[in-house]
């Protein structure tokens, strides 16, 4: 992970601060109280968000939003994230914010960016309900007064922390969850038992059903031989009625077919009788139409209808012109009113409506003059008008007359044709009857050979329905013998059925009690298993990587104790609590008893020790290429400020950030960023 930039808005002193990381070793100078450590703090809540209670501390008092945007690198990787405050009534909380990869931008809420962060820094994903990420503040960037806290602390409380950096605390759950297993499985294999103690009685009565089966078994094949004969008889039986039934049917047939006939003759004679008496009436209508007609003819009345049709359109015309001129009338009749009306208003008009001045006598004498010549020419147009209409009206009534006269001669004419149309209708009824006499007496011949024909056939159905009496009776026997057989199989089909359910019933429980009782052995083997070697390899497991870390960590602060502190007189070590044991010529001593800057130098020790070792547990984070070290140099004297450049070549990190306002250590620091702070406003100076 390699810092590129940080952008601060309204955080702590910063209004508004824009700042570049260097690559290498980097040193944060200033004040106290210039606004240095508030970067640090600002870096911390843009990667994991906010702390408990952090949020008055980090946003500008007097300000309701503030923001950090933080950009930096991994794996090649470009990354910006962004996380906002704002102030509400209840405090300080978190916003949305915004995470960019490679120029990819996805929004999200606080947990959300934390569980992606933690996933770029490949920090443990447990670390995700966990307030502050350990594996940062214990390898990237711890606050020198916290590493004196833990060095200073209560030894469980170290303990419990160390484990936790180191990521052994994770055998403490696997043992106590091993053990809440282990007492699961004791009380599944005691409910194992109790549900499997039946399964010899089981398999005993499964037996008995089994061959109480094989007996039904056999007496269904007896009873369905017997069944099939039964059903055979039965079957035939049955045929034969159905036989002589056919034959019945076939002699009601016929004789329903000779009554049918004789029928018919009566109908024939009745039908023959009524065409006569018909024949007589249409012959006498015939002679009265021919004496009617007699020296008349039928005659084309097409002319007729054509001119009548040429009197209505002329008829047509007329009254469309009287339409037209009565219109015409009423026009003048209106222009009429007008010119009255006028002639009234000019004659009792004394001003002019428009000017107010006075209308002179000559003026109105002279616009009455001119209305009423317009009347009387109106008058004239009207009594010529209405002689037009009077003369068409007369020519209209004369067309009606005559079209009149023209619809009596058509209606005559058509009388007589319709006359002359009944009498050829008639004439051809006639014929038509005639002929269905003829045909009736041919189908009177016919049925009589068909009545000798069906009396000779009924003669041959003798003594059919006693037949059929005799077999209906052995058939009802045999209906009786059947359904008494059916009802024994059914019943032992029945029996069948009921007896292969409950064994199949029985089986799919012997199965599923042996299924039990295999994972009853396999259970008790596996409680056997954890409780006599599990739980003791993870506490072996437990112990080594325990005894593995206090022995590197070990190495590591006399290592860097040594380096800081360049005095033979004074050895340091860690006993089995990771609590540093300090000796001064061979005599152990109190870390109180120190000065403050051995103090520091212990402190910065245990410090560069446990980053080294968490990076050494953890290969596969993000982070170990990245240490922050804040104000590690308090109560240092000039020669140890010299070691410090030792130690920074000996960490070999592509990035190192270093917080002091101590002035010796820009010599040999790659970069320096400078901070100042006026009126309560900090910023970089360069």
């Amino acid at each position: 992970m390699l810092l590129k930039k940080i952008k601060l808005e309204n955080i702590r002193s910063y209004l508004t601060e824009e700042i570049i990381f260097p690559e290498g070793s980097v040193l944060l100078s200033g004040n106290i109280g210039s606004g240095k450590s508030s970067i640090l703090l600002a870096i911390d809540f843009v990667l994991f968000g906010l702390n408990p209670g952090m949020g008055s501390a980090l946003l500008r008092n007097g300000q309701d939003k503030g923001s950090v945007e933080l950009h930096f690198s991994i794996d090649s990787r470009d990354i910006i994230i962004k996380r906002n405050l704002k102030r509400t009534q209840t405090g300080v909380t978190q916003d949305y914010g915004y995470l960019i990869i490679n120029n990819e931008k996805t929004e999200g809420t606080a947990t959300e960016l934390k569980a992606r962060i933690i996933a770029i820094l490949n920090y443990p994903k447990e670390l995700l309900t966990k307030s502050k990420s350990l594996i940062y503040r214990y390898t990237v960037y711890t606050p020198q007064e916290e590493m004196k806290t833990i060095l200073l602390g209560d030894k469980d409380s170290r303990l419990e922390t160390l484990r936790k950096v180191f990521g052994i605390d994770k055998y403490k759950r696997i043992m106590q969850n091993a053990e809440i297993f282990i007492k699961n499985l004791k009380a599944k294999n005691r409910e194992f038992e109790i549900r499997i103690e039946n399964l010899d009685r089981k398999n005993t009565e499964k037996q008995e059903k089994e061959k109480e089966l094989e007996r039904i078994n056999i007496d269904i094949k007896k009873v369905t031989m017997d069944y099939e004969n039964i059903s055979f008889l039965l079957r035939k039986k049955k045929e034969e009625l159905t036989g002589i039934e056919d034959l019945i049917k076939e002699k009601n047939r016929t004789k329903n077919g000779l009554e049918l006939e004789q029928n018919n003759i009566k109908n024939y004679y009745l039908r023959i009788e009524r065409e006569n008496r018909e024949i007589n009436t249409l012959q006498n209508e015939i002679n009265s139409l021919e004496k009617e007609l007699k020296g008349k003819k039928e005659e084309n009345i097409d002319e007729l209808i054509k001119k009548r049709a040429e009197i209505y359109e002329e008829i047509s015309s007329k009254e469309n012109e009287i339409r037209k001129l009565r219109d015409k009338v009423a026009e003048l009749n209106s222009k009429k009113d007008t010119s009255e009306s006028l002639r009234e208003k000019i004659t009792e008009l004394n001003n002019c409506p428009t000017c107010l001045q006075e209308v002179k006598q000559e003026h109105k004498h002279t616009i009455i003059i001119k209305e009423e010549k317009n009347i009387n020419i109106i008058l004239e147009n009207m009594n010529e008008t209405a002689k037009k209409i009077k003369d068409k009206e007369e020519e209209v009534k004369k067309l009606k007359d005559k079209h009149e006269k023209i619809n009596t001669e058509i209606n005559e004419y058509n009388i007589i044709s319709l006359k002359f149309k009944n009498l050829k209708e008639k004439e051809e009824k006639l014929k038509k009857v005639d002929r269905e006499i003829s045909e009736l007496n041919s189908k009177i011949n016919e049925t009589h050979a068909l009545i000798k024909e069906l009396d000779e056939k009924i003669k041959k159905f003798q003594n059919i329905e006693e037949k059929c009496l005799l077999f209906r009776r052995e058939i009802d026997e045999l209906i009786k013998q059947d359904k008494m057989i059916g009802i024994r199989k059914a019943t032992l089909e029945q029996n069948e059925l009921d007896f292969t359910k409950t064994i199949e019933i029985l089986k799919k429980e012997i199965l599923l009690m042996e299924k039990i009782k295999g994972n009853l052995d396999y259970f008790k083997k596996l409680q056997k298993w954890l409780t006599d070697n599990f739980i003791n390899m993870m506490q072996i497991m437990e112990k080594k990587i325990m005894l593995k870390a206090h022995s590197d960590f070990n190495s590591l602060f006399e290592k860097w104790f040594a380096m800081l502190v360049d005095n033979g007189m004074i050895n340091t070590k860690l006993d089995e609590e990771f609590t540093p044991i300090i000796t001064i010529n061979s005599y152990e001593t109190d870390y109180s008893h120190l000065s403050g800057g051995e103090r520091t130098a212990a402190a910065l020790a245990y410090r560069l020790a446990l980053n080294q070792v968490i990076n050494n547990l953890m290969s596969e984070i993000k982070t170990r290429d990245l240490i922050i070290l804040d104000e590690p140099t308090d109560g240092f004297s000039s020669e140890q400020l010299d070691k410090v450049k030792l130690v920074l070549d000996e960490l070999n990190l592509r990035q190192i950030i270093i917080v002091s306002h101590e002035p010796k250590i820009e010599s040999f620091v790659d970069s320096v960023l400078r901070f100042d702070k006026k009126e309560h406003v900090s910023r970089i100076i360069s």
